[in-house]
């Protein structure tokens, strides 16, 4: 890309500074404060559309010069998508073709020696175009004996670069290291997880060695036991209780049957006095009932005797229950129809009679019942004898034996209970140990699986390697750039370390430095095909640097190395290049471009 026009009006130091620029190399000199760096940082401004001394787009009015209200930087540009770039004070307005990343690397050389490592390789990866050949690193990784589960997880990393893909190794080996500290309980480390395994909980030493199954199959039969003794247990007290309940029932039969005589001699002594009674209360109740009859109950009793007599209902059933309530009457109070005088003492003691016969009667009707019952025992006593009832004793005695059985059984069954409780306590903590023993050394193995990749991945493994093989030929073009200008070769080490000769880039001079930088530009430039470069303060050099430098430029613009060099520095006076094909120079005063008398003048 060449610039072939410059027009600056009012930015920074410059108030107008509009010039074509007919060849390749152009110098911008002048004294101290003439504004040859403001010229550097207009043309930066035009094409990358970012301003050095501001940040914020409201201070963007302070790079108007001397406080104007409007500035412009603007670029002719040729070989670009755009023939212009332009950036207008104090709007903002940027107007370029989009370049590539190497611009700002051709515009301020020396940025690229401030980059960490991983950015110079990020920057040196694209620089060059190498590309990342998943495959080759897929196949790289296995032969390090790198799992395909987590090959097949990084891969896919590898599309935003090595140090993404890197930074996703270390953090899934952090969270395999998380994982192995979550299981263990400890702090990990290598060596230690190598051989790391859980450690088996104590347990008492009972002195026996029963296996789980033999507990197992010892519980059943114990159970097995207890249940048949349960039974038997409960059958021997069944068996206990019909025995008692026969011994109580003889006992009752026995005791009803030796009443007997009693009942008896009772039944004689009551029956009798119940006769007498009954005379006494039939001859009572004849006598008071001969007396007039009055009362309600008398005038029923005569209508119900004449109606029995002499009508019918057609029921016999009533019939038959009118005639005995005739006769219940009669036997109360005498002949229905009888008119003989009334007896008032018999009539008196009728009613004590009456009460006497109802007790003697429920006496005879009881003594029935207890001669029923004494003489029911005495036959049935008279048919088992003989046949004597078993004693409980035996019975108790074997109820006592299975009992004690049972509470042995149950002690047994508790013991190996207990027994089979720890074993499996025992068992379960043994699997439990082998399997964190297992998942911890699963944690370490992708640990390391990770820390290979890891390796590999870091910008000293595959992209080292990568990267060796692409600094070859950007080694070889530094060197070239450096032998033009008869400097010392400039390197870069895998390692991302620039040398001069070999001295370390921390250790140059002010002006060894800026050779370095000025080789890497032009190096960056044709790498990246831009073709542009700009050299601000080569007045850091000496007068053989600078005569190098004026040399090496024109001879690397008429090999077509470069199509725009643009360097400024601080001179006494404009030097005459005329003896240089390539190269021209413009000199710069009080913010603008001198024209031939001021020439003169300063000559």
């Amino acid at each position: 890309m060449k610039i072939n026009h410059i027009n600056i009006e009012n930015v920074l130091g410059i108030s107008n500074a509009d010039v074509s620029l007919d060849k390749k190399v152009t110098y911008f000199m002048g004294k101290n404060g003439a504004g040859k760096s403001s010229i550097k940082e207009a043309i930066k401004l035009a094409l990358l559309g970012q301003p050095e001394r501001v940040t914020l787009k409201k201070e963007y009015g302070s790079l108007i010069h001397n406080n104007g209200k409007a500035g412009v930087a603007s670029l002719g540009l040729e070989g670009a998508s755009s023939d212009e770039a332009s950036f207008v004070l104090p709007k903002g307005a940027h107007s370029a073709p989009e370049f590539k990343s190497a611009m700002v690397y051709c515009l301020d050389p020396h940025l690229f020696a401030a980059l960490k490592p991983e950015e110079k390789r990020a920057f040196l990866f694209e620089l060059t175009g190498t590309k990342v050949n998943r495959e080759a690193i897929s196949k790289q990784l296995a032969e390090a004996d790198v799992s395909a589960t987590v090959i097949d997880s990084v891969l896919p990393m590898l599309r935003q670069g090595f140090a993404a893909a890197a930074s996703y190794a270390e953090a899934q080996r952090k969270e395999c290291r998380g994982a192995w500290r979550g299981v263990t309980g400890e702090t990990y480390g290598e060596v230690k997880a190598q051989t790391w395994q859980a450690e088996l909980p104590s347990r008492p030493d009972d002195g026996g060695n029963i296996s789980i199954a033999e507990l197992e199959q010892s519980l059943s039969a114990l159970r097995a036991t207890l249940a048949e003794n349960n039974q038997a247990l409960g059958a021997a007290r069944k068996d206990r209780s019909i025995r008692t309940a026969a011994q109580t029932n003889l006992d009752a039969l026995k005791k009803d049957a030796s009443r007997l005589e009693r009942v008896k001699a009772k039944i004689a002594v009551d029956d009798s006095e119940y006769d007498r009674i009954k005379a006494d209360y039939d001859e009572c109740a004849l006598r008071a009932g001969t007396a007039k009859r009055e009362g309600l109950i008398h005038d029923l009793a005569r209508y119900l005797n004449g109606f029995v007599k002499h009508c019918s209902t057609g029921n016999d059933s009533f019939d038959r229950e009118a005639a005995q309530a005739v006769g219940r009457y009669e036997d109360q109070h005498g002949d229905v129809l009888a008119g003989v005088a009334r007896d008032p003492e018999a009539e008196k003691r009728l009613p004590e009679l009456k009460a006497a016969l109802d007790l003697m009667e429920s006496a005879v009707r009881n003594n029935q019942r207890d001669l029923t019952i004494c003489e029911h025992a005495a036959e049935t006593l008279e048919k088992t004898a003989g046949n004597q009832l078993p004693g409980v004793d035996a019975i108790d005695e074997k109820i006592k034996t299975i009992e004690a059985l049972i509470k042995t059984i149950d002690a047994d069954i508790r013991t190996y209970s207990e027994k089979l409780e720890v074993e499996k306590n025992a068992a379960h903590a043994a699997e439990s140990a082998e399997k964190r023993t297992k998942q911890a050394q699963e944690y370490h193995q992708q640990a390391m699986a990770w820390g290979v990749a890891l390796d590999l991945l870091s910008p000293d493994g595959i992209p080292a390697q990568i990267l060796r093989d692409a600094l070859g030929p950007f080694n070889a073009m530094l060197s070239s750039v450096a032998e033009t200008f008869d400097w010392a070769p400039v390197m870069l080490d895998g390692d991302m370390n620039l040398t001069f000769g070999d001295r370390p880039y921390q250790l140059l001079s002010e002006s060894e430095k800026w050779r370095v930088d000025a080789v890497i530009g032009l190096t960056i430039s044709s790498i990246s095909n831009l073709r542009i470069v700009v050299l601000d303060r080569f007045d850091v050099l000496d007068i053989y640097g600078k005569n190098e430098l004026i040399d090496g430029l024109d001879n690397l613009a008429a090999d077509d190395y470069v199509d725009t060099a643009l360097v400024m520095g601080t001179v006494k006076s404009k030097p005459d290049l005329s003896d240089f094909p390539e190269t021209e120079v413009f000199w710069v005063e009080a913010g603008e471009l001198a024209n031939e008398q001021l020439l003169k003048k300063v000559a």
